[in-house]
């Protein structure tokens, strides 16, 4: 049976790691950076190497297609994204792009040819922390970016994604012309680390994506009445804390009712923030994710009924702002078998589990049909110089994502 050569894979993993390496542990790799930059020439290099067609979009994403029989079908799109978070892993995203330089590295040394062309992509700045906006590579593949939204976001030092893109030679003006057509592509596999947990609680070295969660983020804001700690008596406050803990617990148990919700408090910002001061504003950021967008919109409903019934009976006011949005959506059930197939053709062991991380899959599926593949996580870290994946976890993941492709550029229809 074919398998690629994981040695080589793990070299690529680790060299490529260097482009952004913090000397304290981690990578840092920003979009339109010196250390992207960098990473890119790397990644060109491999591609050259296997003999790849090359070729660079308007907002930066990378591409190597190995030409098939047949130019006139559509592509096969597989890979990930280069950029990482601060201090991040050298898992994340850069194992979707090398192992999918790898499977191709592998067809070509077997001799392998196949009726529709495959491509390898790294797309741009998946990850979104540097502009506080994400997925712009592959939202600029299928038309959603918007030039007015790279003059809209700056980074911590007041340098907008259209400046970025001008200082590493590209011209924001044109970013229209990264769009392509559906008709261009017959697929997109995205090889990805789990993140999570799952996968290693159940002893499998590989996970099947059924779908990606959807996810909300809501900025609520509850206004009282600022006041003295000491001289306020407690039946007398309108304190926007109180409320804000009893939201909090509301929605934990929400969650706890409704499977597979989650729901997240990741910040929470208190005004004017004086120990000795009753606030008068409390801000809180919900992260509300589901693979049902309803219940998401229920749960974003019941908070704002839950703080409509506190805030009335206490004379407080209060806001909910829904400042991003990313739908859920269901990975192909053609693609979903054919990776199933490949896993038990390989002899591994894997799981069917739902992303609950967003990527650039989840983007692509209103252009072509998706599917993923996930790769244990130890300790289910992710983000984290500690980030790790075991060589044996994924070769595995790699050989069924090889089979799988040998399969589908096959297959008449998906």
């Amino acid at each position: 049976m074919i398998k690629i050569n994981v040695q080589r894979l793990m070299k690529h993993i680790k060299d490529l790691s260097k482009f952004g390496h913090d000397p304290n542990g981690g990578v840092t790799r920003f979009p339109f950076t010196a250390e992207e930059r960098e990473a890119k020439r790397y990644i060109v290099h491999l591609m050259k190497q296997i003999g790849l067609e090359i070729y660079e979009d308007e907002i930066g994403n990378l591409f190597g297609k190995r030409v098939g029989t047949d130019s006139a079908l559509p592509s096969i799109l597989i890979g990930s994204h280069l950029d990482t978070v601060k201090n991040g892993g050298m898992f994340d995203g850069a194992l979707g792009v090398l192992a999918g330089i790898e499977i191709l590295q592998t067809m070509m040394e077997q001799g392998i040819q196949t009726r529709h062309s495959i491509s390898v992509a790294a797309f741009t700045d998946e990850e979104g922390v540097r502009f506080s906006t994400g997925m712009l590579g592959s939202r600029a593949l299928t038309g959603e970016l918007q030039e007015e939204e790279l003059f809209q976001y700056k980074d911590e030092n007041g340098i907008s994604i259209a400046d970025g893109m001008v200082q590493c030679g590209y011209n924001p003006k044109l970013v229209h012309r990264a769009r392509r057509c559906s008709k261009e592509f017959k697929a997109f596999l995205e090889l990805h680390i789990e993140q999570g947990k799952v996968l290693e609680s159940e002893q499998a070295p590989v996970g099947i994506v059924t779908g990606i969660v959807g996810v909300k983020w809501l900025k609520v804001t509850i206004r009282g009445e600022e006041g003295h700690a000491g001289t306020t008596p407690m039946a007398m406050r309108k304190d926007p804390v109180t409320v804000a803990a009893r939201l909090i617990d509301f929605v934990e148990q929400k969650a706890q009712q409704s499977d597979g919700l989650r729901a997240t408090v990741g910040s929470i910002r208190v005004f004017p923030g004086s120990i000795n001061v009753i606030p008068r504003e409390v801000e809180l950021f919900f992260d509300i994710r589901h693979l049902s967008w309803e219940l998401i919109c229920q749960m974003e409903d019941d908070i704002q009924m839950f703080l409509s019934a506190c805030c009335n009976t206490k004379g407080m006011t209060f806001t909910v702002e829904a400042t991003h949005e990313l739908k859920p959506v269901s990975c192909s059930p053609v693609l979903i078998e054919a990776i199933r197939t490949a896993a038990k053709r390989t002899g591994t062991k894997f799981l069917m589990l739902p992303s609950g991380a967003a990527h650039d899959a989840m983007i692509l599926a209103s252009l072509t049909k998706i599917g993923m593949v996930f790769v244990r996580s130890k300790d289910g870290i992710s983000h984290s110089p500690l980030e790790w994946s075991d060589a044996d976890d994924i070769e595995a993941a790699a050989n069924i994502l090889l089979h799988a492709l040998l399969d589908i550029a096959e297959a008449e229809k998906i």
